[in-house]
């Protein structure tokens, strides 16, 4: 094997990686998400370890919501465009929003219905941006033109500056994850990508507790930026764990940052038991609990070809 082979094998373990950890991060905050910390430690001593049927929507274990069902929109997207195509992410949306999915958040909602909300900061844009990074891996792609790809998806449904710049804060740190970046590398480029006040000091700072805030994107990226320090003495899957235990919007928390560890940790940071379950589940369209009915278009099975596919658009 040559020195460019390994590095490569090394992307797409990554690449790999961020897909699974968005998904797994999903499925396994989906089992408690509104729960808050006490009720969740009171049910998991030992916090969520493990993908299992029901959760809050009554789910088989696997299953996405809609963090990841967006996620898989923009993956598909990608792949049919072999680029970012803003009308056709849209259009991409509008038709998972018209599936009847059994959560779509407000502002998602009513953007995707024409009627968008300039103030909301919620993480709905943040949840499913993390596909876009594979695409800018290659080293020779600028940083500037994943931060735009970032800006412009979260503009479709969030206008507000605060969750553009989170968009591509994010991306940044993913983008530098997938090129072998260490923690502090990552951070940094994080904080350098950010143009708000408001962004640079979630990056650094620890999660504060906001009930009433519980969607909110800059809580979701300081539990992800958190998640991926913590993560150099408890290991990623811990990590994870721990932002579940965090709860409030538990679903989207992981996801955010279950692409973050996955970016930077590999496909086998993550435990078999999660892959496997994730890569299998098949909430077929006419199931009854447990399992919400889901398009086979959202399914899992063939992430790991998808995270290959993406890399060779680069």
């Amino acid at each position: 094997m040559t020195p460019q082979d390994h590095s490569t094998n090394e992307l797409l373990d990554r690449a790999r990686g961020l897909l699974l950890g968005q998904f797994i991060g999903d499925s396994l905050g989906s089992l408690v998400e509104f729960c808050d910390p006490e009720d969740i430690a009171a049910r998991y001593p030992q916090g969520v370890r493990d993908l299992a049927d029901g959760g809050t929507w009554n789910l088989l274990a696997g299953q996405p919501t809609d963090d990841s069902q967006m996620a898989m929109e923009l993956i598909l997207s990608l792949l049919e465009h072999g680029h970012y195509d803003a009308d056709a992410v849209r259009a991409g949306y509008r038709r998972w929003a018209a599936s009847d999915p059994f959560d779509i958040g407000f502002t998602v909602s009513h953007a995707l219905g024409g009627e968008p909300n300039e103030y909301s900061q919620s993480n709905g844009a943040l949840m499913r941006i993390s596909p876009v990074a594979i695409i800018h891996a290659a080293a020779s792609r600028p940083l500037a033109a994943a931060q735009k790809d970032a800006r412009a998806d979260a503009t479709i449904t969030h206008l507000n500056p605060i969750a553009i710049d989170a968009n591509a804060a994010y991306v940044t740190g993913l983008l530098t994850a997938l090129r072998g970046g260490a923690i502090a590398d990552i951070l940094a480029a994080m904080q350098d990508a950010a143009t708000t006040p408001e962004v640079r000091e979630a990056i650094t700072s620890a999660p504060q507790t906001y009930a009433k805030h519980a969607g909110w994107v800059l809580l979701s990226l300081s539990l992800a930026t958190h998640a991926l320090r913590e993560s150099a003495t408890v290991g990623a899957e811990q990590a994870l764990i721990d932002v579940v235990s965090f709860g409030g919007d538990t679903d989207t928390h992981a996801a955010i940052a279950g692409a973050l560890l996955g970016a930077t940790y590999g496909l086998g940071t993550w435990p078999e038991r999660w892959v496997g379950t994730v890569l299998a589940c098949t909430p077929d369209a006419d199931r009854s609990a447990p399992g919400r009915a889901l398009h086979s278009r959202y399914y899992a099975h063939h992430l790991l070809e998808q995270a290959e596919q993406l890399l060779a658009l680069g």
